[in-house]
């Protein structure tokens, strides 16, 4: 599933309110964030490893074929329960990405 904008500043707003959100989840799990990279944890003493450093982002915003712009869902992950808060900010639809045998057919 893909969350579908029609403009890329749309779809840029919304995946770094995703990504502050992911910012705070995890720091109020005891990680730290670096640079805007999430730091893992040395499994064994749990202290920050700076060999486990994720950069910090839900995805990319593409661009579809037909000039709409997207990124993956939250639904059907563990961040799910987010997508009610973010359908009151935000305008967007929630879909399948339309491969482009489907787009030739229209």
């Amino acid at each position: 599933m893909i969350l579908e904008f029609q403009t890329r500043p749309e779809a840029e707003a919304m995946l770094d309110t995703i990504n502050q959100m992911a910012v705070n989840f995890w720091q109020s799990q005891g990680y730290s964030i670096s640079d805007g990279k999430l730091v893992g944890k040395n499994a064994a003493t749990h202290l920050d490893a700076a060999d486990k450093v994720k950069t910090e982002t839900w995805d990319t915003v593409k661009e579809s074929d037909v000039g709409t712009f997207y990124f993956t869902s939250l639904t059907g992950t563990p961040y799910e329960a987010a997508m009610s808060q973010l359908e009151s900010l935000f305008s967007f639809t929630e879909k399948e990405l339309p491969s482009k045998e489907t787009l030739e057919d229209v």
